[in-house]
């Protein structure tokens, strides 16, 4: 297979808009929805928006909805990928911010948002909260930071090493 796609299963998407998403990959490597019209409480649309301004802030992305989870995509993005820091709140921002440093192009398309059918959204719970700000911590610092610290340290390492060798 070369295309993956994926949806939420609570019925809030309509799997024929699929149809809309599919002229678009031959010209894009990811082409994902975003909510035009959410069908969620003013809650939850100011909780998406301030996640989207996170996301705007912390990854240097600019996209209307990174979360909306109605994506088709080449497979071979993700392979490029490679291992995923999380799998948790901040996957898909992860997944857009890595495409885009590779150079891989993203296209947003409106899609239809309907109430959720069945079950209830956790995303609101302290516990959630709190991890999802450990996640953003672990996967800010894998992709932009572990490798300056790795550098800075390396470097330090080098100097202290050369200085320890001029004093013998």
């Amino acid at each position: 297979y070369e295309l993956i796609f994926y949806t939420d299963g609570d019925h809030q998407f309509d799997p024929k808009q699929l149809e809309e998403l599919l002229p678009w990959i031959e010209e894009y490597d990811i082409v994902s929805g975003y909510r035009a019209e959410r069908a969620d409480s003013r809650t939850r649309k100011i909780a998406s928006e301030l996640y989207n301004l996170v996301i705007r802030l912390f990854f240097r992305i600019r996209f209307k909805d990174v979360d909306c989870a109605f994506k088709l995509l080449k497979k071979e993005v993700v392979d490029a990928s490679g291992q995923y820091t999380n799998n948790g709140a901040f996957i898909c921002a992860e997944l857009f911010f890595r495409a885009v440093k590779q150079g891989y192009r993203v296209k947003q398309l409106p899609v239809h948002h309907y109430s959720r059918e069945y079950g209830r959204s956790t995303s609101f719970s302290p516990f959630f909260i709190l991890r999802s700000i450990v996640e953003l911590a672990e996967t800010l610092w894998y992709l932009n930071w572990r490798n300056k610290y790795y550098a800075f340290r390396q470097n330090a390492q080098r100097k202290l090493l050369l200085r320890q060798r001029r004093k013998q």
